[in-house]
This record gives C-alpha cells, structure tokens and sequence, in this order.
C-alpha cells in the first residue's frame, strides 16, 4: 500500500526536488534562489508523464467502475472538500455540487454525505438510475491527501465508459487547477476529445 501511495505522489515530489535543486544551484553561483514559479503546471507535467492522472476501468459482478485517485499535495481536506463543493449546502436526496459533476454522466440525487469526506450520487440514463458517482477524500498521516472517484455502471452501457473516463479526466484536472487557485478555468473541448480517443485505444 506505501508504495502504491509514493507512487501517486510522483508528481508533486518530482517537482519538488527540481525546485530543491534549481535553488541549490543558484546558491552555490552566489545568486539568491528564486521562489517556485509555476508549481501547478510542473506538477501537472509530471502527472501526465507518469501517468497518474489516468483513469482506470475494471470489471464488477453487474458491469463496471470507472476509477481516479489523485493526489492532493497536502492540502486539507476541508480545502478540498470546499474546492469541490463550495459553501452550498448539500443533502441527501437532494442534488449535487455542479462541481462534482460532468455532462456525460446525468446527475440524478445525492444518496450518501460525509462532509467533508464523502459525497455520493446516482447518475442517469433516460432519465433512470444506471449507477452511481462516488467521491472520498482520504487523509494519510505519511502521504497526505487523496481524491478517490468513482463512477458505476452496467454492462449494458459499457459503450458509455470512453466518453465517462474522458470527461471525468477533465473534471479532475479542473478540480485540481481551483484546489491550486487558478478557478474558472473554462471547458477544454479540446482536450476532452484527445484524452476520449486515448482512452478508446486503451480500452480496444
């Protein structure tokens, strides 16, 4: 488990030496070290490169689940709980944070809430029940803050997982950018599409 955990830290220890480094370096020139620069996109970086942003699919008794975890960097989790719920007020049979929600999966009634580690929906198809979306926050004393989400669905609409794991991606990237300040960031259309045709390849 504490290598799976040091493991999703990757991204933000690598960036962390390099900036350990550049300033070490600037020292030993006899030059003041210049304060971080950019730490969102570094960090971002090498999420993408080792691929720790990526989702996964795996096969359950009655269809699938889509899975993300993601390292938080340390914040709290009632930093991360506001990032994605903001100061509304949420309850059960009620409906979810726009936040903690995508397109591809029509948000339906919160079933379960354990502010702020727990937030748990059912998601629709025609207007149905199909599944559900499930987001916990996990605090470890050694390794700091997680994001566990998850999504359910049936086998019936397995053709829906490719468009899911991509908006999904998405959705957590912009999550990720407003726990780090940079809120608002608009929609990547862009983006969206070329993370769907990867995860196309991936699933065959």
């Amino acid at each position: 488990m504490n290598g799976r955990l040091g493991r999703l830290s990757a991204g933000h220890t690598s960036n962390g030496w390099n900036e350990c480094l550049a300033a070490l370096d600037a020292v030993l020139d006899g030059c003041p070290a210049a304060p971080p620069a950019h730490r969102l996109d570094a960090t971002e970086h090498y999420l993408r490169r080792f691929g720790l942003d990526r989702g996964d699919v795996r096969a359950e008794p009655d269809g699938w689940r889509l899975a993300f975890t993601r390292d938080l960097v340390w914040h709290r989790v009632e930093q991360a709980w506001t990032a994605l719920a903001g100061d509304r007020g949420t309850e059960v049979g009620g409906s979810p944070p726009p936040g903690a929600t995508t397109d591809a999966a029509e948000a339906g009634r919160v079933t379960e809430i354990d502010a702020p580690n727990l937030l748990e929906y059912e998601w629709l198809h025609g207007g149905t029940p199909a599944g559900r979306v499930r987001w916990e926050f996990v605090t470890d004393p050694e390794f700091g803050t997680r994001v566990e989400l998850t999504q359910t669905g049936p086998g019936a609409l397995s053709g829906l997982r490719v468009a899911a794991l991509a908006a999904w991606h998405v959705r957590l990237e912009l999550y990720f950018a407003a726990l780090h300040g940079e809120v608002g960031r608009p929609w990547p259309a862009d983006r969206f599409e070329e993370l769907a045709a990867d995860y196309a390849e991936r699933l065959g």
